[in-house]
């Protein structure tokens, strides 16, 4: 007999709930005065005799931060559908113990994956010039993706944008862009990649699709939000509560490997060790998500929690992930 999730996640929860240590993100103003206490978990599930989706939330699943790299995941599926032929020979999808704003490029000349930011500007790049000459806008597309996954509206927080857009203006991205456009001997190796591979880089490119990335990563989330999209991707790219198509099963599989190998960057191993190697995404903002199956159960994770370990993940929601997965695993081990 297993642990319900309507138990194992108050368990869960309550465990990591007295977790005070971690910083908030330095890197942006807002980030740094979020509220530190805030912490929200929702599990979208469904057993193993079932077909309906069931919600279990606990905490402040209502207090609102911005996606950050949680945006990473849904960029890169996008990425992917819209070059269904050669976006392997474009961006990568290996493990890496890289900083995740590290400019990481790999053997085959390619951004190591897209859940870190080098990786993940490059999917934006890739957007950028595949909505170029249509009609649609890359940002406005992406955002209706975020609608149709989550049934609810989606915004922009302009505050956190300006601030990392000054970041850019400053000059914090140089090393990014410069890669991009070959100026450096691993960038250059880069872009005649890309190139060979049917994408030229330039620089009007290269500054949209990095502006566009800053764009996605200030759209403002919830627990919430933040479990629907893990439940588009347990559900195989179909959002399981309209039955919409958003992604392709295959495109579904990959972005999920993409996260298991790399969506918590340099700590992706050792938490993987906790979690079953479940697939998942943090972002410096504090949101996590993540998707699997334990003991029978389907569940998709979304939480969120500002206080971030060295590595940039969420103390709290990674605590309480890892303790969620033993309580389904272990239920007699861990039912004190």
């Amino acid at each position: 007999m297993t642990v319900s999730i309507e138990i194992a996640l108050p368990r869960a929860y309550q465990a990591a709930l007295s977790l005070k240590t971690g910083h908030r993100s330095r890197d942006l103003p807002s980030l740094q005065h979020a509220n530190p206490d805030e912490f929200g978990i929702c599990v979208y599930h469904h057993g193993p005799t079932e077909s309906a989706w069931h919600e279990t939330k606990i905490g402040d699943c209502d207090a609102v931060g911005t996606a950050q790299s949680v945006s990473k995941v849904i960029n890169e599926a996008i990425a992917r559908m819209r070059y269904p032929k050669n976006y392997a020979d474009l961006v990568g999808s290996e493990a890496s113990k890289a900083g995740y704003n590290d400019v990481a490029i790999d053997a085959k000349n390619r951004p190591v994956n897209g859940m870190m930011n080098f990786g993940a500007i490059a999917n934006c790049i890739l957007l950028h010039k595949s909505f170029a000459k249509t009609p649609q806008n890359a940002e406005a597309f992406v955002t209706q993706t975020w609608k149709n996954i989550t049934n609810d509206e989606m915004h922009v927080n302009t505050k956190v944008y300006e601030e990392d857009k000054q970041c850019f203006d400053k000059g914090d991205y140089n090393d990014h862009v410069n890669a991009f456009l070959g100026k450096t001997p691993e960038g250059e190796k880069l872009k005649y990649t890309w190139a060979k591979h049917g994408v030229t880089l330039d620089e009007e490119a290269v500054q949209a699709g990095l502006l566009l990335f800053l764009r996605l990563c200030s759209l403002e989330v919830n627990a919430q939000k933040l479990a629907k999209i893990s439940a588009v991707l347990e559900h195989h790219g179909t959002n399981p509560f309209t039955q919409e198509p958003i992604f392709s099963k295959d495109v579904s599989a990959a972005v999920s490997e993409s996260m298991r190998q790399g969506g918590l960057y340099a700590e992706t191993e050792a938490i993987a060790k906790k979690t079953e190697g479940i697939p998942s995404k943090s972002g410096i903002s504090g949101a996590l998500i993540a998707h699997g199956s334990q003991s029978g159960h389907s569940f998709a994770w979304g939480s969120y929690s500002p206080r971030l370990s060295p590595g940039g993940n969420s103390v709290q929601g990674v605590a309480a992930l890892e303790r969620f997965v033993q309580e389904l695993r272990e239920p007699t081990a861990s039912a004190s």
